[in-house]
């Protein structure tokens, strides 16, 4: 998530400041400041020196002093688009903003950082969703900082899967922090497959999807009795839910959340199937967090949202585009790609096109979808924890009464 996007949400800069000065503190005992600065300011020469240039749609903090080579991360990712009349002013840009001058006059802010620090020497600063990026080119690392006043399991998830399964292709975990506030991985130069043509997009994903299922998905998975989970799935969506706010929840949204949860849990269980598989899930299977790499190698990235979930789950968010589509994708649509992908058939042995079991994915991929929601909306640190989750529950109770004509 952009920047531009995440001061909406949350108290991005001073979240920025707390986490730099946890993370830099635990690393060095020499004293330091953090503070924003005016735009203006970059001009005094008692400044420019210790200025970090903030531009919130390359989504990026940069040293005035950076080479332009460290920022080949943000032109390989952002040069790229799929619309033709986007793509030259996009390149035009990207091409500008990395600049010296670019830089400057292209910023939304000043981040100072007093005096110049050794750790942060060639460190480029990106914002995200739960954790900052740091990378190093030059050391051929990338730092992924928790945020500060974020809960522990957007890091955690992710050591605890990458420590515990031989995933060849994620990057190699280099360092883990003993609090498990931080880990180094190594650098990957590479660019988000959605940002290529949708045919070269689509193969290098489902060539991605496949390593997923072979390596992290299908060995470990188990078959689990439908009643058992569904209770064990509706405790963990409630605790989450729960989790998400300093003070109660407003009622409002938990009674919704909860009917929502009865009525599933009623429609699941009136089916004739009596067991699911379930196994590892990455949780955040979307064409952004794969990368191509410049040997055509695939890497994929942020698995924060890794858990336990029905084995569907990871391939359907793929396939349905979801995280590119507010609310929950309806039935007719579902049913279409699930029908018309027969190499999910043959591979994935989960996707039938029998209209009865159809139905039935679609209700746990829908319980599956509504604790991912929680999880990402429910956040202490947002301005607004919960924000968009009782749309997206109405979303969903549209389309599961529409099923009714089934």
């Amino acid at each position: 998530m952009r920047i531009s996007l995440l001061i909406r949400r949350e108290p991005f800069n001073q979240i920025l400041i707390d986490t730099l000065i946890h993370y830099i503190g635990s690393q060095q005992p020499e004293k330091f400041q953090i503070s924003f600065s005016p735009l203006i300011s970059i001009f005094s020469f008692r400044v420019f020196n210790y200025a970090w240039t903030g531009n919130h749609y390359l989504n990026c903090y940069i040293n005035t002093g950076s080479k332009a080579k460290l920022l080949d991360v943000l032109v390989k990712e952002y040069s790229h688009s799929q619309s033709k009349i986007k793509k030259p002013l996009q390149w035009l840009f990207v091409h500008l903003a990395v600049t010296h001058l670019g830089r400057i006059f292209l910023s939304q802010n000043i981040l100072l950082i007093k005096p110049t620090l050794e750790i942060l020497k060639d460190t480029v600063i990106l914002g995200g969703n739960h954790r900052l990026r740091l990378l190093e080119p030059n050391k051929k690392k990338t730092l992924i900082v928790l945020k500060s006043g974020f809960r522990n399991l957007w890091i955690k998830n992710e050591i605890d899967a990458r420590t515990s399964f031989k995933i060849s292709f994620a990057p190699k975990i280099l360092n883990i922090d003993d609090e498990n506030t931080w880990f180094s991985e190594e650098y990957c130069l590479g660019i988000p497959v959605n940002r290529l043509s949708n045919n070269e997009g689509e193969k290098l994903s489902w060539s991605a999807l496949e390593q997923l299922y072979q390596e992290f998905i299908i060995p470990f998975q188990k078959e689990v009795e439908l009643g058992t989970w569904l209770i064990s799935s509706k405790e963990r969506i409630l605790d989450q839910f729960s989790a998400g706010f300093v003070n109660n929840p407003p009622a409002k949204l938990s009674e919704n959340l909860t009917q929502l949860l009865d009525d599933l849990s009623a429609w699941l269980s009136d089916t004739s199937f009596e067991t699911i598989k379930v196994s590892n899930s990455h949780g955040d299977f979307q064409y952004a967090n794969i990368l191509k790499l410049a040997d055509a190698e695939i890497k994929v990235i942020d698995w924060e949202s890794t858990d336990t979930r029905w084995t569907g789950y990871d391939c359907l968010t793929l396939m349905l585009k979801a995280r590119t589509k507010k609310g929950i994708v309806d039935f007719d649509t579902f049913t279409s790609i699930v029908s018309s992908n027969i190499n999910l058939h043959s591979f994935l042995d989960l996707l039938p096109t029998d209209i009865i079991q159809i139905k039935h994915q679609y209700f746990l991929y829908c319980i599956e979808e509504l604790g991912y929601q929680v999880l990402n909306t429910c956040e202490p640190a947002f301005y607004e924890p919960g924000k968009g989750l009782l749309e997206f529950i109405i979303s969903m109770k549209v389309q599961l009464n529409s099923l009714k004509k089934y």
